[in-house]
């Protein structure tokens, strides 16, 4: 190894882990306020404590069937290590924090070898566009999945692109197996798997193709078998915790008008989400960066570099076919778009031909199209950092309440409820985590009502005699009024809650309400519910 390459190395481990520690010093003290990290927190609690995977903050304790085993088990091992909650949050957090870095070294690898290896300006370059990233960062406060899958995925890139040409047994069998962990992260991870596979058929290496291919197909299948005979069919409040929604595909036949209004409608959605997915700089250059976008990919197919583009490919139709606002679901995306970015900026100035003392623009153009990129993301880090009193959202907006009057609802609920309990609330899990009482989120979930069609969704939660009926049936004996914010379907639930504590038949009582009118809990079922039998 050559002085330059060494230094190289160590330039992009130094900004790395720059970067983590200044994402590390972003994280929040609290989870659960996402919902689905309280669903990971809890799972991995019941697997350190030897229950297994299980959803025990539900009633029935059911197994988790929605969402693979992979990050529940990492954060297990950190809770077994650590198992004072809440103290040990930061530790489960820096979990997120380690892929972070993970992420930033395979981007680094990556561009690295798509440039040749000749230089390390635009390596570097393109680690601060991913780190600085609004969406990794603000991710890196939850505990879910979405850092963990998106370094997985420029992992696998990066690996792969660097024994593209050189082959080993070891070598295959060690890539089928990481894109089989991929697949036990988030089942999506399909995808990565099938652009594998199509690009090794498409060079003709047949056998290969077929390990790959074989391989996620045996972890994919071995998965949705367990989670098919573990599902259970107790309450359509619980059936939202064990399975996914219907893909916009399955209404093709019956009902043609809503598979088109999810597709466009999510194409539209995933459009508002480029500016956090690529900075804010789309928000003022964005037909600038579509074209370099369609141009490096376009590029990057025809050098022989067709699996980031395939990867494209086929996750960005499972994205757009489910019936879910694909917000999130498009920053395991950001390596792939950051590598266009990188292709089509170097490919249109080498087509310009443009020289500057001796050089070509081509081999600095990258740089500069990523330091914009980072300005805008710095930009945006000063709003999302900048300190105050109020909790804040995954985009950096004001939640409008404060920790302090969940922690006071905690406290309530420990010293006025029995440990057998059951609420039903907004941030059921996160209940769960901080009080140990089981619960459901109130409402059914229809989440094809919740943002479609595009720019005028009619939210629809279900008629509260119906809810009541099986909040009844589950043993929910308090229900709480949480803020709604940030959530599409939360006003027509705090509505819909409304409506139910004045039925006759369930008799609520208000019993408590924080000192900052954020937070109220009813007593459900004073009297015996006759009218529910």
């Amino acid at each position: 190894m050559n002085l330059q390459r060494y230094y190289g190395y160590a330039a992009c481990v130094c900004v790395a882990m720059g970067i983590t520690l200044f994402v590390g010093s972003t994280l929040t003290p609290y989870v659960g306020r996402f919902h689905d990290d309280g669903i990971y927190t809890a799972v991995a609690k019941s697997l350190a404590e030897g229950t297994g995977y299980r959803l025990v903050n539900l009633p029935g304790e059911p197994y988790q069937t929605k969402y693979p085993p992979v990050y529940s088990t990492l954060l297990a091992g950190v809770w077994r290590i650590t198992p004072d909650f809440p103290r040990n949050v930061f530790y489960l957090k820096a979990v997120n924090l380690a892929f972070v870095m993970a992420a930033l070294v395979a981007m680094a690898a990556l561009v690295r070898k798509h440039n040749g290896g000749s230089e390390w300006l635009v390596p570097i370059a393109a680690q601060l566009a991913l780190g600085t990233n609004p969406m990794l960062v603000a991710f890196a406060d939850y505990l879910m999945t979405d850092v963990m899958f998106t370094a997985l995925v420029a992992s696998a890139l990066a690996l792969w692109m660097h024994n593209a040409d050189s082959s080993s047994v070891k070598r295959d069998i060690g890539g089928a197996l990481l894109v089989g962990v991929v697949i036990l992260t988030r089942s999506v991870g399909i995808a990565l798997a099938a652009a594998v596979t199509l690009t090794l058929a498409w060079r003709r290496e047949y056998v290969r193709a077929a390990l790959h291919g074989g391989t996620a197909l045996i972890v994919f299948g071995a998965w949705m078998t367990w989670a098919s005979l573990h599902k259970v069919e107790s309450s359509p409040l619980v059936a939202y915790y064990q399975e996914y929604e219907r893909p916009a595909f399955a209404y093709l036949l019956t009902n043609p008008t809503f598979t088109i209004q999810v597709i466009s409608g999510n194409l539209q959605y995933a459009f508002e989400t480029m500016p956090w997915t690529l900075g804010p700089l789309w928000l003022v250059a964005w037909p600038v960066l579509a074209v370099l976008l369609v141009t490096g990919m376009w590029a990057l197919a025809r050098s022989g570099w067709e699996l980031p583009v395939l990867f494209f490919v086929c996750y960005a139709p499972l994205i757009l076919l489910h019936p879910f606002i694909p917000f999130r679901y498009v920053l395991p995306l950001a390596p792939v778009l950051i590598l266009a970015l990188i292709a089509g900026s170097r490919h249109l100035w080498s087509i310009a031909g443009t020289v500057i003392r001796g050089g070509t623009i081509a081999t600095r153009a990258p740089a500069l199209v990523l330091t914009v990129m980072v300005i805008g993301n710095v930009a945006w880090l000063h709003y999302y950092t900048r300190p105050d009193s109020e909790l804040r959202g995954w985009a950096g907006t004001a939640a409008e309440y404060r920790w302090s009057g969940f922690e006071e609802t905690f406290l309530w609920i420990r010293s006025n409820t029995r440990p057998e309990a059951r609420l039903g609330a907004i941030f059921d899990p996160l209940y769960f985590i901080y009080t140990d009482r089981q619960g459901v989120r109130p409402w059914f979930h229809r989440p094809e009502t919740y943002f479609y069609p595009f720019g005028n969704p009619q939210p629809s939660v279900g008629e509260a005699k119906d809810v009541a009926r099986e909040l009844h049936g589950l043993g929910i004996t308090y229900l709480i009024f949480d803020p709604p914010t940030g959530y599409s379907e939360g006003d027509a639930a705090i509505e819909m809650f409304r409506q139910l504590v004045k039925l006759p038949e369930v008799n609520a009582r208000l019993v408590f309400t924080s000192s900052d009118e954020h937070h109220q809990i009813y007593r459900l079922w004073t009297e015996d519910p006759t009218g529910l039998r």
